[in-house]
């Protein structure tokens, strides 16, 4: 692999479904209602989602974050896919501290 390459040659950004226990959920659903109802935030929330990048020859995962909302992951992954297009492969583990 070249220093030189896009990023995005070498790595794919997506959203999966977050990994929680079921109890983990739970609390974080308990939480999110409490703070809605108290704060009057009638935005929802769902369940959660864990973006992801991974090598695309291999699979192995080099970053894992967890975003709360539909549109902040959204937000996330367009911001993420861009670098992987405009960055090589070490521009963009400095800059997301990946282990790429």
């Amino acid at each position: 692999m070249s220093e030189q390459d896009r990023a995005a040659e070498h790595l794919e950004a997506l959203i999966e479904k977050r990994r929680d226990h079921p109890v983990r959920h739970a609390a974080r659903f308990a939480i999110e209602l409490v703070g809605s109802l108290l704060m009057g935030d009638t935005t929802p929330r769902g369940p959660g989602a864990d973006l992801v990048v991974v090598r695309r020859t291999t699979g192995e995962e080099v970053i894992r974050t967890s975003v709360d909302s539909v549109e902040e992951a959204d937000q996330l992954l367009r911001v993420v896919r861009r670098d992987l297009e405009q960055k090589t492969v070490e521009e963009f583990a400095d800059e997301w501290h990946a282990a790429c």
